[in-house]
């Protein structure tokens, strides 16, 4: 079950673990997604590779991502989600680096603030503002198909 390991940029925001924590009943880490759907060495390689700080800029328009030009996962039937379109600095640097490994990449960064079983469990709106920030990079496992069982390594 899950998305396997992955590399994850990991957002270091309070408001955004706040907007999170808000919407789901067990919280999980505000990421945005790299690849996905990789075994443990290659995750871990990858996260090594793309070490840094990266600058994100989150939008305001909340979406869903549920429709098929959304879904960029042989997994993404497991969960609904929703959240927030982003702006990664160096996207195309880290998109490069990421090919030479196997796994699922999104088509364009996004924030997941909300996981659901179902669409029908999603918000219909959820009210932000645009926000710079910054994240750093993590392999991570997310085996589970559990948000808040997914974790990070070092």
């Amino acid at each position: 079950m899950g998305y396997g390991y992955g590399v994850w940029l990991v957002l270091q925001d309070f408001s955004i673990f706040k907007l999170i924590e808000r919407h789901n009943i067990k919280s999980h880490t505000a990421h945005i997604t790299v690849m996905c759907n990789m075994d443990f060495l290659s995750a871990k390689s990858l996260a090594e590779e793309l070490h840094g700080i990266y600058h994100v800029t989150i939008n305001n328009r909340y979406k869903w991502f549920c429709s098929k030009y959304d879904k960029y996962s042989k997994s993404d039937d497991i969960l609904a989600a929703s959240g927030f379109i982003c702006s990664v600095d160096k996207w195309k640097h880290i998109m490069n680096i990421a090919k030479k490994y196997d796994g699922d990449v999104p088509k364009t960064p996004h924030l997941s603030i909300v996981y659901r079983e179902d669409e029908s469990g999603l918000p219909t709106h959820i009210e932000s503002t645009p926000l710079k920030t910054t994240a750093l990079i993590f392999a991570a496992d997310i085996n589970s198909d559990k948000p808040h069982e997914w974790s990070l390594y070092n």
